[in-house]
């Protein structure tokens, strides 16, 4: 998954559906649509590289490198790999 960053985005968007400002308007998902999140989510958390992942702000790095960046604007999905990623760091790993 991590060599095709189309397929994880994909995974991305099962687990992460879009957000409804109005919570009463959204729409519930089906038995398919849950499983296929739950599945989703199992395979992201038994990922150990993210595609892409390197990106460089510098003058030279944002002119001569071809980086890759991938920006995620969910805040549940921010929530949760803050919270992962102080995890692993106060463990260590």
């Amino acid at each position: 998954m991590a060599e095709n960053p189309t397929f994880f985005v994909g995974v991305l968007c099962e687990v992460f559906p879009p957000a409804y400002r109005d919570k009463e308007q959204a729409p519930q998902p089906s038995p398919e649509a849950r499983a296929r999140g739950q599945v989703a989510y199992r395979l992201l958390a038994g990922m150990h590289t993210i595609p892409g992942g390197a990106a460089n702000f510098s003058a030279s790095g944002l002119k001569q490198q071809d980086n890759d960046l991938i920006v995620i604007e969910s805040p549940g999905a921010a929530a949760s790999f803050k919270r992962n990623f102080e995890a692993r760091y106060a463990s260590g790993g």
